[in-house]
């Protein structure tokens, strides 16, 4: 009689630890299966905004509408993928819109090492830039910062009222741009040494 009690539970104690790991097997496959489907939801949606920043980017500016409105512009030329510079251009303090104008050597697929999605930004390639009908196209040579005469005359398409003019390898000192206000005195503008003489004037280029 001891014997039969004692083989009972064992056997119940074996039921039980059998439910028992099949219960974490079924909680770790229930929790794998729950991750799978986060990851995948999260990569689909990543692609989903890659597409439809490329697509944006990729139609005739002749045929649409800018889809980036604003009164602050900042135009810069590129050859390389998105650097330090180009992020901070798009996470400044004041909002500002972007165009990056892409040359020859500029990587074709610049947009996607682009790690976020931003409506502030008009990048325009090369293919692009050839469907513009814009008379000065065809004297702005390749390889030369000229190009960026395309970003300002989209940019006051686009409703520019300031446009800063810069480069993706200058990196802002600051988080914001800072401009002349629009009555300047003589106080605000420094007096620098130009052609030997002391003058308000500085030519960038020269």
């Amino acid at each position: 009689m001891e014997t039969g009690m004692v083989e009972i539970n064992d056997i119940q104690n074996n039921c039980i630890e059998l439910y028992k790991n099949k219960f974490r097997y079924s909680l770790f496959y229930a929790v794998l299966i729950l991750i799978s489907i986060i990851l995948l939801f999260f990569g689909i949606d990543k692609q989903s905004s890659t597409t439809s920043l490329i697509n944006r980017h990729s139609q005739s500016i002749n045929n649409f509408i800018c889809f980036a409105q604003g009164d602050k512009w900042i135009v810069v030329t590129t050859i390389f993928y998105p650097t330090k510079a180009i992020y901070k251009f798009l996470n400044l303090t004041t909002q500002w819109n972007l165009i990056v104008i892409a040359d020859q050597k500029t990587p074709k697929d610049w947009l996607l090492h682009l790690s976020i999605n931003s409506s502030r930004l008009i990048y325009l390639s090369i293919e692009q830039q050839n469907t513009l009908d814009f008379r000065i196209l065809h004297y702005l040579p390749y390889g030369s910062y000229a190009r960026k005469n395309l970003g300002y005359l989209i940019a006051i398409k686009c409703g520019a009222k300031i446009i800063f003019e810069s480069d993706d390898d200058n990196l802002l000192e600051t988080n914001d741009i800072y401009f002349l206000p629009k009555i300047v005195q003589q106080k605000h503008v420094p007096w620098i040494g130009f052609h030997r003489q002391r003058s308000p004037f500085i030519n960038i280029y020269g």
